[in-house]
């Protein structure tokens, strides 16, 4: 692969000013290309940046410039024209040619690619959440004059780095950007595979040079952005004024009590994934995500939140289905009720807590304060090791799993200031309020008598 980069000419010009070069560099061959801005003064070119000190409009127009020779390296390198080529011959290309002209089964619609696939190829949850994306891509077009139809062959290095830059501007969570990414990439490399389009977009994302660029690296916040023992016992006892935000509460301490069960698992459970064993009761699901199938003890705590939610005429664990026409209305009804609990808890950086904080929590508290191992955490957590032998030659021992939950439960108990919940003095808020109205909060005010009569347990 090629390199560029932007740098100052030698000498000064007639007019007494340096010249900015953009230099070429394919193999053992280099050359120079002039471009139209030049500085004063060295010191006005500020090299690890590759910018100019306080010139917005001259780094602007050097910036358009590499994204262009960027976007003909990639098109020459996926046509396997770039091997070989010296400096001064992809300098010359690059004149006279555009990114996209090799590529002209490109024009295909990304629009009508992008429905077909996530209507035919996707689970139904997966599908709300592609059917999302596409539309703040959409969006984002139209916020740049875009308001036709979009092909594949308008996907460039230039238009992939202003999706993000809005994105990041969109979203003040780094999570959801990343998903809105994976989300193109994962349709442009559906439509490669189905011999639609030549490999162009698919090295753009695949490119280590470029990935650098343009990649939106998950925040390290974990010390600030996961519950803390403290926080699990608070959460046990709060009961808030909102039934929403008491059910964002009860659905995050279950995820947390289940090892961090993703919100989509969560939503799809049915009476069928509780298996009743001399042991107790377990859940036995398939992870929506990978496809693996995941077997979790049950703890008192997560029965007694079941509980609160369970009907003896819904197939599903939780109610969920009743009252939310998508799981996306329903994810996202529970994404903002716990950044208001992650408020009231006072943890930092509140606004960018998600669901997922209750699976990294889990996670956090056995590796630093219970000592568990990192295997025994990945395998609790279902994750693929990269261990050969973990994977072909170990046999995996679900037993340790269930030591890990068994120790988690009893750490939280061991808290001070946790009651047992026999005496009633944990789960606050039991039942919904009396006078909230049905057709405001969808859930019926249980009576504990009503509760324990439950058949399941």
């Amino acid at each position: 692969m090629a390199t560029l980069n932007f740098k100052l000419a030698p000498q000064k010009n007639k007019a007494g000013r340096y010249i900015i070069r953009l230099h070429i560099v394919a193999g053992s061959s280099n050359t120079a290309v002039n471009t139209n801005i030049s500085v004063e003064k060295k010191s006005d070119w500020l090299e690890k940046q590759q910018k100019v000190r306080l010139n917005p409009k001259a780094n602007e127009i050097l910036s358009e410039m590499m994204r262009h020779y960027q976007d003909i390296l990639l098109a020459l390198e996926q046509s396997g024209k770039l091997k070989g080529m010296k400096a001064k011959e992809i300098a010359e290309y690059a004149k006279t040619h555009k990114a996209g002209d090799n590529n002209i089964d490109l024009l295909l619609s990304l629009y009508s690619y992008w429905d077909n696939i996530q209507n035919s190829r996707f689970a139904p949850n997966t599908r709300e959440a592609y059917k999302y994306s596409l539309k703040t891509l959409k969006e984002y077009n139209e916020s740049i004059g875009k308001r036709g139809d979009f092909a594949f062959d308008d996907i460039t290095y230039s238009w992939l780095e202003g999706y993000i830059h809005w994105l990041r501007n969109k979203y003040s969570n780094t999570n959801t950007v990343n998903t809105k990414i994976k989300h193109l990439k994962k349709v442009v490399n559906h439509c490669y595979e189905d011999g639609k389009i030549d490999a162009r977009c698919r090295v753009l994302f695949q490119n280590k040079v470029l990935s650098k660029q343009y990649a939106v690296r998950r925040e390290d916040n974990t010390e600030m952005t996961t519950l803390t023992r403290d926080n699990i016992v608070s959460l046990l006892h709060k009961d808030y004024d909102s039934p929403y935000i008491n059910m964002a509460r009860d659905m995050w301490l279950f995820s947390f009590f289940m090892v961090g069960m993703n919100a989509t698992d969560l939503f799809d459970l049915k009476k069928e994934n509780m298996v009743h064993t001399p042991n107790g009761w377990r859940c036995i699901y398939q992870r929506d995500k990978t496809g693996k199938t995941v077997n979790i003890p049950l703890c008192d705590i997560a029965i007694e939140i079941i509980k609160r939610y369970y009907t003896e005429e819904d197939e599903y664990i939780f109610t969920f289905h009743k009252h939310y026409q998508t799981y996306l209305g329903w994810y996202r009804t529970i994404e903002d009720n716990v950044k208001r609990i992650a408020k009231d808890l006072g943890m930092c950086n509140s606004e960018k807590v998600t669901w997922y904080c209750a699976r990294d929590s889990w996670a956090t508290i056995c590796a630093n304060e219970l000592d568990i191992s990192a295997i025994i955490i990945d395998r609790a957590l279902s994750h693929s090791t990269k261990s050969l032998a973990e994977n072909h030659y170990i046999a995996k021992d679900k037993n340790d799993v269930d030591d890990a939950c068994t120790m988690m439960l009893s750490y939280i108990k061991s808290a001070s200031g946790y009651h047992n919940a026999q005496n009633g003095e944990i789960l606050k808020g039991y039942s919904w309020r009396e006078n909230v109205k049905r057709d405001v909060c969808p859930y019926k005010p249980y009576s504990r008598n009503k509760l324990n009569s439950n058949p399941l347990f």
